[in-house]
């Protein structure tokens, strides 16, 4: 919320000194926050609610899966 507030608030002295370069800037942010969700966030897709903490639970390599939440919700453990 308060970052919609600055960024609301910058807008304008931004456009007025990047001039089209601050539709560049957003597109970049945009950019780096698709990367970071492609890269560190689980698919989470026909997961049901109730297996949702068994996707955020580490496995002993250190990485998450969908796809033991599946299993697990498919086999019943």
């Amino acid at each position: 919320m308060m970052l919609t507030f600055i960024i609301g608030q910058s807008f304008l002295t931004m456009l007025c000194h990047l001039k089209f370069r601050l539709f560049y800037f957003f597109a970049v942010w945009m950019l780096v926050m698709t990367t970071f969700i492609v890269l560190f966030l689980p698919e989470t897709k026909g997961v049901a609610i109730k297996e949702m903490w068994q996707v955020w639970s580490h496995t002993s390599s250190g990485e998450s899966t969908s796809q033991e939440a599946t299993t697990a919700a498919t086999t019943g453990e």
